[in-house]
């Protein structure tokens, strides 16, 4: 009894039929003659090292005393010590190459050791001026 208003089940497909598989056989390596033989291995091509730049640490050391001296040289004692360094290790720089800084340094110091040298002098000129001209009229009475 099949009900004409329900639909019907579709049939399931048939699989294909398929001929007898062929057969493969493994693939033979090729043959190849004799490989050549090679006079020399291939070699990395070798690099120069790296070679740093000399440096002239006392020359260095000095050029910066020396440009702090005269960068201070409002600071009477100051500036002499600090420019007379620098000039000490400057003229040991000179003896190094490269010896550019130690010759910039060199100058440097000594107009820096000139001018805090005057300015020294000027100071304690205007200090015993005046302690002079505070003695002259009795001191500072507080």
């Amino acid at each position: 009894m099949e009900d004409p208003n329900v639909p019907q089940q579709p049939q399931q497909p048939q699989a294909p039929q398929y001929g007898p598989q062929p057969q493969y056989q493994q693939p033979q390596a090729p043959q190849y003659g004799p490989q050549p033989q090679y006079q020399q291995p291939y070699q990395q091509p070798q690099y120069p090292q790296y070679q740093p730049k000399p440096v002239n640490g006392l020359g260095i050391a000095g050029f910066v005393l020396s440009l702090v001296g005269i960068i201070f040289f409002w600071v009477p004692f100051f500036n002499a010590i600090s420019s007379l360094i620098g000039l000490i290790l400057s003229g040991f720089g000179m003896k190094k190459k490269p010896n550019g800084l130690a010759i910039a340094g060199l100058v440097i110091g000594i107009i820096a050791f000139i001018v805090g040298l005057i300015w020294t002098i000027a100071a304690i000129v205007a200090v015993d001026a005046t302690s002079d001209y505070i003695r002259s009229y009795g001191g500072l009475d507080w």
